[in-house]
């Protein structure tokens, strides 16, 4: 999902890996690896965005061959970062943490 007239490399810090090993573009953006969604033709990446008044994140959500994004204000992003840990650590089906056990 990075634009296409971008240039792209590889390049992680040596403790980031797996979900984490993001990839720098040629104007130094990071792209986090796509993470797949559980209906066939999804995914959604983020990355961070060239915004000169702020931290921003974009992310990007794909489905079925098309892409959306929304741009997020640092705070915004902290914010759905902890409504998605609550959603997780508290569904209905129970803890559903990796680590939960």
């Amino acid at each position: 999902m990075v634009d296409s007239t971008e240039t792209v490399r590889s390049g992680t810090l040596p403790e980031l890996d797996g979900h984490l090993a993001f990839r720098i573009s040629d104007r130094g953006l990071h792209y986090m690896p796509e993470v797949l969604g559980t209906h066939p033709g999804t995914a959604v990446e983020a990355h961070t965005s060239s915004a000169a008044d702020g931290p921003h994140i974009w992310l990007t959500f794909r489905w079925d061959q098309r892409e959306y994004g929304v741009h997020l204000s640092a705070e915004s992003a902290w914010q759905l970062k902890e409504q998605i840990a609550y959603l997780v650590m508290n569904h209905y089906q129970g803890d559903s943490r990796p680590d939960a056990g």
